[in-house]
């Protein structure tokens, strides 16, 4: 593997992890100051709850997660190093920018990344989610040093959805991010429950 001084990551890996601990500080903050009907409520039933928009993203996340982790083991397999910087092709970039805070473009969400049981388990759903943070944590860490353009792997819901590991880490932070806005954007709803 490429030499680094322990615990240091590569700059795009360094960023992903920064941005993931903003998630996570934020979400230990809302945990700990929010009821459960703030946490579940909806202006209306065409936009998710904090716990909803949270469900989501676990969904989404446990789905990746193995798919990054087999990549990952790839590349290590096959002695795959590099320090970087990754440049990703205009498919992948778009992908990237799609599922960023204030993306050009409105994707739907496929039916199986959709909250199902938030209402039903909200406890089960903060921890699903702070669980979440560790295991992307964990990949950044366990990739570093490796070649993130060697290997890829397709979407759980659509197999002709296929991008590079550095591409769908980038794109799951970014989408963290994205939810995240949402999530804010309720807490300052003037409806929001106080």
């Amino acid at each position: 593997m490429v030499t680094l001084p322990a615990s240091t990551l590569i700059p795009q890996l360094e960023l992903l992890s920064q941005q993931i601990n903003e998630i996570e500080k934020k979400a230990n903050d809302l945990q700990s100051r929010l009821n459960q009907d703030q946490a579940l409520w909806s202006p209306d039933k065409n936009h998710w709850s904090i716990l909803e928009c949270m469900e989501h993203l676990c969904i989404v996340g446990e789905l990746i997660l193995p798919r990054m982790r087999q990549s990952i083991s790839k590349i290590k397999q096959r002695s795959l190093e590099s320090a970087g910087p990754f440049k990703y092709n205009i498919v992948e970039r778009f992908f990237i920018r799609c599922l960023s805070p204030n993306t050009p473009v409105s994707m739907p969400v496929p039916p199986p990344y959709n909250p199902r049981e938030a209402a039903a388990n909200p406890d089960k759903i903060w921890e699903r989610f702070f669980a979440l943070q560790i295991n992307l944590h964990e990949c950044i860490e366990d990739a570093n040093g490796y070649n993130l353009k060697r290997s890829s792997f397709s979407s759980p819901v659509s197999p002709l959805t296929r991008f590079t590991l550095g591409a769908w880490m980038e794109g799951t932070v970014a989408h963290e991010r994205y939810h995240w806005g949402q999530i804010e954007a309720l807490l300052q709803h003037p409806d929001f429950p106080k």
